[in-house]
């Protein structure tokens, strides 16, 4: 492992473009600047505030002479290189996800992030990252077992912060002041993008797996409590439940949440005519079950009746066989099943994790974006990159599409420049990739975007007013 300073890098140069529909003024979204980073395959971008300076932490592949190595950079909002660490050798994997973790105390924030040898070199997984300062870059923990990093900070009623650290094969709390395992929990876990949920109403998490089930074609949903103890588990859903994260939200405004899970029939396993949006109660009771044809959603009260809407773009990998026959965004109610709108777009991609509501244009409406395009590793389609950011007003019109030259994905707003205003990022992939952001006139609610989906909740809408859960 080595850790480089900023001054051996190049330099790199911010430059301003338009999008595809900047001509009218009054779109939401213009101009944006560019961040070109040091590295490709992006995963995940984080960000936060140290000592009153934003920075964004964005992991992917370095190129060197030996080859395509794991790294992690930290910069800032103008592009410059505070810090990169990075792998020593080629024919690595990295953790998908990234999370900013600030215990307090005694402890400094850290970043976690995970590389390990592709099984393909015969090395094994064992892990080589873990959590990293993130003043400096320094290695402060390693964790041995290798994992896609769908992990989160739980917040202690007495102070400070454990780790809830998941492996594609388990999950344990860790506690970040001792820097040592509390407890491992191993059944019925295989994640691969999926990525657990914090239910403070229980005093647990939940989550589901990806094809699990001995017979290779179903999957389970489970909840634990804080101290490792299974509270349910609900086995047999003929569809890959580990690959999209586990929502936690009150669909219906009953003062009760929900958990909603977008299940995948990935790359047609089960020859589904359409994968389902899965509701379930918090004791694990399915509630009801409604097609989806989507890869991710994100959820929001678009239209303001006390209803949540679920919304993304349909896949045809994964969306079943009636999805191959569309080409839209599309949008259903959580609670009646209804499709509020459909809208066609040219072409669908891989839209992994990548749409959140937030009011973009300062008028207290709620706007959809949703991003795709074509990935550049696993999961590319043939033809030429492409990535798309496509604008949706409450009344479900597109109002902006902004093209990206490859694979758009990974959005995150928050107001990292500490102005009131909420401003946009887009991750977008490529050789090297980019971070493209957008100011907006929308006044703001968070300033910090520290783990990949906003909050432990999951819930990616920018607006939401859930308080960050804590240990009973």
């Amino acid at each position: 492992m080595t850790t480089q300073p900023a001054f051996l890098f190049f330099v790199l140069t911010l430059s301003l473009i338009t999008s595809r529909l900047s001509t009218a003024g009054d779109l939401p979204l213009n101009n944006p600047t560019i961040i070109q980073l040091g590295v490709q395959n992006v995963g995940t971008t984080v960000i936060g505030h140290l000592e009153g300076r934003a920075l964004f932490l964005t992991q992917g592949f370095l190129k060197t002479k030996a080859g395509e190595v794991p790294a992690l950079e930290c910069r800032d909002p103008k592009g410059t290189l505070v810090w990169r660490v990075q792998g020593e050798k080629p024919d690595y994997l990295m953790g998908e996800y990234l999370q900013w973790i600030d215990p307090g105390g005694k402890v400094e924030p850290m970043v976690l992030w995970t590389f390990f040898p592709n099984p393909k070199g015969g090395e094994g997984l064992e892990n080589e990252g873990g959590l990293y300062r993130i003043r400096d870059g320094k290695l402060v923990h390693r964790f041995p077992k290798a994992s896609n990093n769908a992990s989160f900070p739980l917040d202690l009623a007495s102070g400070g912060q454990d780790l809830l650290y998941s492996g594609q094969q388990f999950i344990q709390r860790f506690d970040l002041e001792k820097m040592q395992t509390r407890w491992e929990y191993n059944d019925r876990i295989n994640f691969c993008w999926g990525y657990p949920a914090q239910v403070p109403e229980i005093s647990g998490i939940a989550w589901g797996s990806e094809y699990n089930l001995p017979d290779g074609e179903s999957s389970s949903l489970v909840a634990i409590d804080l101290k490792g103890n299974e509270l349910w588990k609900v086995d047999g859903i003929r569809e890959d439940l580990g690959s999209t994260p586990l929502f936690l939200a009150d669909i219906d405004s009953d003062g009760t949440s929900e958990l909603v899970k977008n299940g995948l029939d990935l790359v047609g396993r089960n020859r589904l005519p359409h994968n389902n949006i899965h509701i379930l109660s918090l004791s694990g009771e399915l509630i009801r079950t409604i097609p989806s044809m989507m890869y991710s959603n994100g959820l929001a009260d678009l239209d303001a009746d006390d209803h949540l809407e679920a919304f993304g773009v349909v896949s045809h990998r994964d969306g079943g066989t009636e999805a191959l026959k569309r080409k839209e965004l599309r949008c259903v109610d959580l609670v009646t099943g209804k499709i509020e709108w459909e809208i066609p777009v040219p072409r669908v991609g891989l839209p992994a994790a990548n749409a959140l509501a937030a009011d973009l244009d300062g008028d207290e409406d709620l706007e959809v974006m949703i991003a795709d395009g074509n990935p550049v590793f696993y999961g590319r389609l043939d033809g030429p990159d492409w990535g798309s950011l496509y604008v949706v007003n409450n009344r479900g019109v597109l109002v902006q599409t902004v093209e990206f030259p490859s694979w758009a994905r990974r959005i995150a707003m928050c107001d990292w420049d500490l102005d009131g205003m909420n401003e946009l990022l887009v991750q977008v992939d490529g050789d090297p990739a980019s971070l493209y952001l957008f100011e907006t006139v929308a006044p703001a609610t968070v300033t910090d975007w520290t783990l990949p989906f906003g909050s432990p909740t999951h819930w990616g809408a920018e607006h939401h007013e859930q308080e960050m859960p804590s240990e009973e």
